[in-house]
């Protein structure tokens, strides 16, 4: 614990550590985990309860397990990579490079999952009010009411005569 807090100083991160699996529960719970590096098997931690905690409360939690080198050839490495969503696993000892490294690929990997999402639903918001088509003002002024009321959970009633496009608008 502190050889990893020694080596990610001067990395302009908030760190918190802890030597026990319940209060490393009780912090996940109640704080914002962006990534959770933790061993994956010892005698008083174990690493995927940590994992499905920090999941549950930030589903993009990155997760870093420390570990004996063979452990991807075991079946809790294999459980911890391909069904729990581990990120990586750095064999001990520790080296504070790779440990940097591996770090930033992680934020770097939750940023650009965070900017796809954000993308895609300004896509998705765009995309229904592609099929309006015509520039005429009263049809700008509806896109923009639409556009108002999309993100709500109003109720809005839709008047119009038969062929209008009243579907497209819903």
């Amino acid at each position: 614990g502190e050889s990893i807090c020694r080596a990610l100083e001067g990395e302009g991160l908030h760190l918190l550590m802890t030597h026990h699996m319940y209060a490393a529960l009780d912090r996940i719970e109640h704080l914002k985990v962006d990534i959770l590096i933790a061993p994956l098997k010892e005698e008083r931690i174990d690493g995927l309860k940590l994992l499905e905690a920090a999941q549950r409360q930030t589903p993009d939690a990155g997760v870093i397990f420390i570990t004996t080198p063979n452990v991807l050839e075991t079946d809790i490495g294999i459980k911890a990579m391909l069904h729990k969503g581990a990120s990586y696993f750095l064999p001990k000892p520790i080296n504070p490079v790779h440990l940097k490294a591996v770090l930033h690929r992680t934020l770097e990997s939750q940023r650009l999952t965070v900017e796809n999402r954000q993308l895609q639903s300004q896509i998705d918001a765009k995309v229904g009010l592609i099929q309006l088509t015509g520039h005429s003002p009263k049809l700008l002024e509806i896109r923009e009411i639409i556009a108002q009321v999309a993100p709500t959970k109003a109720t809005v009633m839709i008047r119009g005569e038969r062929g209008t496009g009243k579907e497209l608008v819903a």
